[in-house]
């Protein structure tokens, strides 16, 4: 269900008409669709200069570049890696990402699943999130409807994804204070979900950091709170 606004937040609905259960293992599966077919919505270019996509501006070709728009392609992209034995690189918003001027002999994948189609309301101040979709949009957007818990990422630059993968903060908050749970794919295109528990924040660390079949972060839950003045904090905040 896309979101068009975070308040109120209601639940997902099953077909029978009820409130969906707390735990994201039983909300509706993403699509995974199969490459071959044109659903899947995956374009595959080739000779993309890195430079184009990292701020620093610096960086050879890559030799197989995908534009992913949801979660779905991030799935597609790493069971197309793993089928072509193909090493895989995922991209944010190429913030503080150096390349070498020899390029990538292997495929690189710009996550850019920020549209508004990626961000659903799963229940009473819960929403899930693309992991393309940029933080600071998320920040403003949940502080300007009346919910509290991101204040501090109207200031940070990035994507969903990349805080929680770093455990992002700023002004005595952090990406690890909201996050009920991830979605991931691995380098075999199996998709899992880890809770709280499983990721073991700490200062600007995760447990994501130290898994080596990681493909993607696909999509990051978060648990927020009503806060009618987190907008006036966050306005505080980015005037600090």
């Amino acid at each position: 269900m896309a979101m068009g606004s975070l308040f109120p937040l209601h639940p997902i609905s099953t077909a029978a008409g009820a409130a969906a259960s707390d735990r994201l293992l039983f909300l509706p599966p993403l699509p995974t669709p199969d490459l071959a077919e044109p659903s899947a919505g995956i374009d595959v270019g080739n000779r993309k200069l890195l430079r184009d996509l990292s701020t620093f501006g610096i960086g050879g070709a890559c030799s197989f570049f995908i534009e992913a728009i949801r979660p779905a392609h991030l799935i597609s992209a790493a069971r197309l890696a793993r089928s072509r034995s193909l090493p895989l690189l995922i991209l944010g918003r190429g913030s503080n990402c150096l390349f070498s001027d020899r390029g990538f002999d292997g495929l690189v994948v710009l996550n850019r699943s920020s549209i508004d189609e990626t961000v659903e309301v799963v229940g009473p101040g819960r929403v899930r999130v693309g992991s393309g979709y940029p933080f600071n949009r998320l920040g403003v957007r949940t502080a300007v409807e009346g919910w509290g818990g991101l204040e501090f990422a109207g200031g940070i630059p990035g994507t969903v994804g990349g805080a929680a993968f770093m455990n992002a903060g700023a002004n005595g908050q952090e990406t690890a204070e909201v996050v009920e749970s991830v979605e991931v794919v691995n380098r075999e295109g199996e998709v899992r979900v880890l809770g709280k528990e499983d990721l073991r924040f700490g200062y600007r660390w995760s447990s994501l950091q130290e898994m080596d079949d990681l493909a993607a972060i696909l999509t990051v839950t978060f648990r927020l709170r009503p806060a009618p003045t987190a907008r006036n904090r966050q306005r505080e905040f980015l005037e600090r």
